[in-house]
């Protein structure tokens, strides 16, 4: 089985010459991206392939059985992920996104959500009801002031 996990590179350009804010962006803007993604990576028992998330869904489609995707705080006005969306509505593979959160203004505040990251959210509540699986894993809501 050949997995395609969203992800920047296999080592996010550590051995390479890049510049800081190139290494920065391919880890997420977070250091503790790099963690969550060894943890991910180090549970799949399958070929993993690294492709940025914005890949074509002709090359998922062509080269993967099946997409991982490690998420963080993806969920609040903070994203807005409608690109995303539109080509993950094309791919026609199960995909699973894992360690999905949300931001909000306080613990009782609702999370809001943009167009794009709402419609992100139904492509991956699609995908799971297509494949009848349950592919969205989450972490929690962080409070941001």
């Amino acid at each position: 089985m050949k997995i395609g996990l969203l992800w920047e590179s296999k080592d996010c350009g550590l051995y390479s010459n890049a510049a800081f804010d190139t290494l920065y962006r391919q880890i997420g803007h977070n250091n503790g991206n790099l963690a969550f993604v060894h943890a991910v990576r180090s549970q799949i028992q399958a070929e993993i392939q690294y492709y940025p998330w914005h890949v074509s869904p002709k090359v998922l489609n062509e080269n993967v059985d099946f997409v991982v995707i490690p998420c963080a705080n993806q969920l609040g006005q903070h994203t807005d992920l409608g690109g995303l969306a539109k080509n993950l509505a094309q791919v026609n593979k199960p995909i699973v996104a894992i360690g999905l959160g949300a931001q909000a203004k306080g613990f009782d505040s609702d999370v809001e959500l943009t167009e794009g990251t709402r419609a992100w959210l139904d492509v991956l509540i699609e995908n799971g009801q297509r494949f009848g699986i349950q592919n969205i894993y989450t972490r929690g809501l962080s409070v941001v002031e």
